[in-house]
């Protein structure tokens, strides 16, 4: 603003959606500065006794807004009833850059309550007339400078004849201030000889405001006579007000009328300039304030009329905002008598230029770069000035995390400096640029799995990356089936973090290696069958594998004949399966065995054959069907024969064997 305290704040709001559509609104914010300076309390009105000098407190005041100001005083003298009484009133006046001021007073009352002081006079004295008292001249100070009276009075008591008497002179010193003292001198007198008046002083000359002090005239009076002695004064004007002669003639008359004068004359000359009363001491102020100079006032002892006029001389500083201003009053008075006083005010330059508000401290996120406001400035007190900056840049806890500052620098042409900063805080949110993953795929075993390739993702801050790669591992329907979830995690300094993930699926479709089947074989009977070995196969993926043998047999033509397809079948966790098979045939073709039968034998007719039961077996413990068929074969007669019993044994498959008995 046009001043420290009063300045405007606009905040601009912008909305900016991802598509990088931006709208602005904003809210402005006026401060003014009407606050005066407020100025703390002084003393309360007090009053001393002259001639002590007033003696002010400094006052002091405070700015709410912040806003450099003056504290100046200007001394107001109130003339009391007499010379020595008088009261002095300070008021202090605070002003701040915005020009709003306040005031404040203190009042001290110098009072005139000491009388004159009259030097000591003689002891009381006695003399011889003719002699005349003579009594000393009273002499007196003031302590206050007050003008003064000095007058005495005298008392004459008769003694025992008329020339015998004594007298008292009682002085009295009285000021403007109607204080007032005494003091006496008392003589005695024998009168022996006619009044006489004594020799008075010769012509002389003193300086107004000095006022004539005639010599009190004495006389003595040889002849005892009572006499009066008076005095007439006649003034004579001189060149000027102040200059003008008194001559005093006393005349000595006794009882008898006889008479004797005497002259004294006393010579006024003004040659005492005007007195300027005290000026302020040299001051300093600071710019842009305009030396305000207190207003000269003077007095003439004399009485005389004065001219009270000044001059003022500006002398240049070193800079445009500082200079020094000295006003010379001079009071001159009708004689022609002259005084000057001077007061000096220096204005010195010691207010920097301003700097305009700056932006607060902000956080962009990187990679942008920091783009700082422009900063202004004001020199209250004109001076030129120049506007430079310097960033300073602070590493944060990683690469991309920093702060700069940049601080204006305002150096006017006295060598005043202020500064300001702003501050943008850069912070790294932005998580690595994966690079793509590799494709999900789907393998058979755990042994298939790829082996987990190293990935490199960019920093769009900058700075190195770290890569973890890290497999998670989801079971599946079985222990050869799961899922695995290859996750490339990468971090960059600022612990920002990504990540791409392939899928692995593993899924067991292999089947157990088999092992060889038996070789496929026939037997004769299902007691030949084999028992059913154990086989043993192996699983690409590496599970365990379960065998189940099983045995089916189909029926051939007869109860021992058949096939039996012996089937190992392996399954593996996943339930792959597969299977191996032996084919056993069994076909009985083996015939019964008929145990060995009586070797032939022979009887006579009149007997009959006897022949043995036959026994059949058969290697397969199957039933055996035995039958038997005779054979009779003639011989040679009718009683002689020969009959041959031929057995046959027939199993289920239809094998059969034969065994005979021949009885003859």
């Amino acid at each position: 603003g046009q001043c420290a305290g009063s300045y405007s704040v606009t905040r601009t709001w912008t909305a900016t959606d991802a598509c990088n559509n931006s709208s602005t609104k904003s809210q402005t914010i006026n401060v003014q500065d009407v606050t005066a300076p407020v100025i703390a309390n002084l003393p309360v009105p007090s009053t001393i006794n002259c001639p002590a000098v007033p003696q002010f407190a400094q006052a002091t005041a405070t700015d709410a807004c912040g806003s450099s100001f003056t504290l100046t005083f200007n001394d107001v003298t109130t003339p009391g009833q007499c010379a020595g009484s008088y009261s002095v009133t300070r008021t202090w006046t605070a002003t701040d850059a915005c020009n709003n001021s306040s005031t404040k007073s203190q009042t001290i009352n110098v009072q005139d309550v000491t009388a004159p002081v009259i030097a000591a006079l003689p002891a009381p004295s006695t003399i011889d007339c003719p002699a005349v008292p003579q009594f000393a001249q009273a002499t007196a100070t003031d302590n206050c400078g007050s003008a003064f009276t000095l007058t005495f009075n005298d008392v004459t008591t008769p003694g025992q004849c008329a020339g015998s008497y004594s007298v008292t002179r009682t002085w009295t010193a009285r000021d403007a201030c109607n204080n007032s003292s005494t003091a006496t001198q008392t003589i005695n007198v024998q009168d022996v000889t006619a009044p006489v008046i004594a020799a008075l002083p010769a012509p002389s000359t003193i300086d107004c405001p000095a006022v004539p002090q005639f010599t009190q005239a004495t006389a003595t009076d040889n002849c005892g006579s009572a006499f009066t002695l008076t005095f007439n004064d006649v003034t004579t004007p001189g060149q000027c007000a102040g200059s003008y002669s008194v001559t005093r003639t006393w005349t000595a008359r006794d009882a008898c009328n006889n008479s004797s004068t005497a002259t004294q004359t006393i010579n006024v000359q003004d040659v005492t300039a005007p007195v300027i009363a005290a000026l302020p001491a040299p001051s300093t102020i600071n710019c842009p304030a305009v030396p305000q100079f207190a207003q000269a006032t003077a007095t003439d002892n004399c009485g005389s009329a004065f001219t009270l006029t000044f001059n003022d001389v500006t002398t240049p500083g070193q800079c445009a905002g500082s200079y020094s201003v000295t006003r010379t009053w001079t009071a001159r008075d009708a004689c022609n008598n002259s005084s000057t006083a001077t007061q000096t005010i220096n204005v010195q330059d010691v207010t920097a230029p301003v700097i305009a508000a700056l932006p607060a401290p902000s956080t962009i996120n990187c990679p942008a770069v920091p783009q700082f406001a422009q900063a202004t400035a004001t020199d209250n007190c004109g001076s030129a000035f120049t506007l430079t900056f310097n960033d300073v840049t602070t590493p944060g806890q990683c690469t991309g995390n920093y702060s700069v500052t940049r601080t204006w620098t305002a150096l006017d042409a006295c060598g005043n400096s202020s500064t300001r900063s702003q501050t943008i805080n850069v912070q790294d949110v932005t998580a690595p640029i994966v690079p793509q993953a590799p494709a999900n795929v789907t393998v058979s075993c755990s042994g298939d799995i790829p082996a987990m390739i190293s990935l490199t993702a960019n920093d769009a801050c900058g700075g190195p990356i770290t890569a973890v790669g890290n497999d998670v591992l989801t079971s599946g329907s079985c222990s050869g089936s799961f899922t695995v979830t290859r996750t490339w995690v990468f971090t960059d300094l600022c612990g920002n973090t990504s990540s791409v993930s392939q899928t692995i699926n593993v899924s067991d479709t292999s089947n157990p290696v088999l092992p060889a089947a038996p070789a496929d074989i026939t037997v004769s009977c299902s007691s030949e069958v084999p028992a059913m070995t154990s086989l043993v196969a192996s699983d690409t993926c590496a599970g365990q594998i379960s065998v189940i043998g099983v045995d089916t047999t189909v029926p051939g033509n007869c109860p021992n004949s058949y096939v039996i397809t012996r089937r190992w079948t392996f399954a593996d966790p996943c339930g792959n399966t597969a299977s191996v098979s032996q084919t056993i045939s069994v076909q009985d073709t083996t015939d019964p065995i008929i145990d060995a039968l009586p070797a032939a034998t022979t009887i006579d007719c009149t007997q009959q054959p006897q022949f043995a039961q036959a026994v059949a077996s058969d290697n397969c413990n199957l039933p055996v069907t035995l039958t038997f068929a005779d054979v009779t074969t003639p011989g040679q007669c009718a009683g002689s024969y020969s009959i041959t019993r031929t057995w046959t044994a027939v199993d289920g498959c239809g094998n059969a064997s034969t065994s005979s008995q021949t009885i003859n």
